[in-house]
């Protein structure tokens, strides 16, 4: 705790913690991140469980660069905000969670990836990539991790312990 404190107590976190707009403009990056990174993988997820097949698998790889700008403008604005109250994010169960299923999620989005990319390889494959079950199965897995993702990262707001007084 003795880090977290120290970077809780740090100017920049001071001012994150008690500036509106500063709170506001990375709450306001936070969410566009989280829509680029959540919308173009659930689209992906989708398209892996069966919906708009005439999607190309092809039309994916760039929007996965996308996808990770998108996951570093998150990944930068949540170390931000975790660092204006450190201690009370650490110690919140829904923070907790968001953090294991942004974990899990990661993990199922580089488990898809290698998966579609063994099934673009395979030598029974023309034109059309046939996907192998248990890519559907992680994409399924995925979809969900990303959905708690959101719904946890939302519960915080309302489960945050107040700042001492």
């Amino acid at each position: 705790m003795g880090f977290l404190q120290w970077l809780e107590n740090t100017d920049f976190s001071q001012f994150i913690a008690s500036s509106t707009w500063a709170s506001l403009v990375l709450l306001c990056l936070h969410a566009i991140g989280m829509g680029v990174v959540v919308g173009i993988l659930w689209v992906l997820d989708l398209r892996v469980l069966g919906f708009a097949r005439s999607l190309p698998f092809a039309a994916f790889k760039p929007l996965m660069r996308l996808a990770w700008l998108g996951f570093i403008v998150n990944a930068a604005s949540g170390i931000l905000l975790f660092s204006g109250a450190a201690t009370r994010f650490i110690i919140n169960t829904d923070f907790q969670l968001k953090m294991l299923l942004m974990a899990l999620a990661g993990l199922s989005v580089l488990l898809l990836q290698r998966s579609l990319a063994v099934a673009a390889r395979s030598p029974e494959t023309s034109d059309v990539l046939v996907v192998p079950p248990a890519a559907k199965v992680v994409a399924a897995f995925s979809f969900l991790f990303w959905f708690g993702v959101i719904l946890f990262g939302r519960q915080i707001a309302y489960t945050l312990a107040r700042p001492a007084a």
